[in-house]
């Protein structure tokens, strides 16, 4: 007769994944690098930061990254994409003991179509999925973004503030309460938690934050007070021209 007789066997807990979406121009590359730099602390204590799809793709700004970016790729089978992060990913989980995969991406708030990120969903639908959000004040996120679209050599765009503002609010940019409900629904989240980045700044500082919020350890406090990324100035003249 079993051991158990008189007990019922308690099923397995399921893993949870933790997807920082972003948004952009809100703090991500800070939030990745340092995650980055702590991936084996954050392993010793049950959380994954997994290489696999994590991008680097600027060579003059090496500190510069989209994130996990390489995973999103990889699952819509764009066919300029290689298959191997997936491979990649399923070998880092088989050889880790984590309870917590974390993956981050600014892209997904924004940028992506919401069948891409419910590719992540459906890939992920054994896990308990709780999405996390960096967000920053409407007219200072479109003041930061519009100088990265003018000056970026990937959108380049010639719009006028103006223009750039009505083109945002059309798309959908601007009401967050709604994306996030989108994102949610997508890849079929548990839980949605999200922050205030310029109270953040102004506080005990961003990744400290952003640590706090998403449940994740602060495995070194040093660096979690001081690392800052992809942070210059611009000057209006020269905008203006590059515009």
């Amino acid at each position: 007769m079993s051991g158990n007789f008189g007990r019922q066997q308690e099923a397995p807990s399921r893993k949870r994944l933790i997807l920082h979406v972003g948004q952009t121009k809100a703090g991500s590359t800070a939030i990745q690098n340092y995650l980055e730099d702590q991936r084996s602390r954050l392993l010793e204590r049950g959380f994954l930061f997994p290489v696999a799809g994590f991008l680097r793709t600027e060579p003059l700004a090496p500190t510069r990254t989209p994130g996990h970016m390489g995973l999103l790729h990889a699952l819509q089978k764009n066919p300029l994409a290689p298959p191997e992060p997936i491979a990649v990913l399923e070998a880092e989980m088989a050889a880790s003991t984590f309870q917590t995969l974390v993956l981050s991406s600014e892209s997904l708030f924004h940028d992506q179509p919401e069948a891409a990120i419910a590719r992540l969903g459906t890939y992920f639908a054994d896990f308990d999925i709780t999405v996390v959000a960096v967000l920053r004040r409407q007219d200072h996120w479109l003041a930061s973004r519009y100088l990265e679209e003018v000056l970026s050599g990937f959108r380049q765009t010639t719009l006028t503030p103006a223009d750039f503002a009505e083109k945002k609010f059309r798309d959908g940019a601007l009401d967050y309460a709604e994306r996030l409900v989108r994102i949610a629904t997508a890849v079929q989240a548990q839980a949605v938690r999200a922050m205030d980045y310029d109270h953040a700044v102004a506080g005990a500082g961003l990744i400290p934050a952003f640590l706090d919020m998403a449940g994740l350890p602060e495995t070194r406090q040093d660096l979690a007070r001081s690392l800052r990324s992809n942070v210059s100035p611009k000057s209006a003249v020269l905008v203006e021209g590059a515009r």
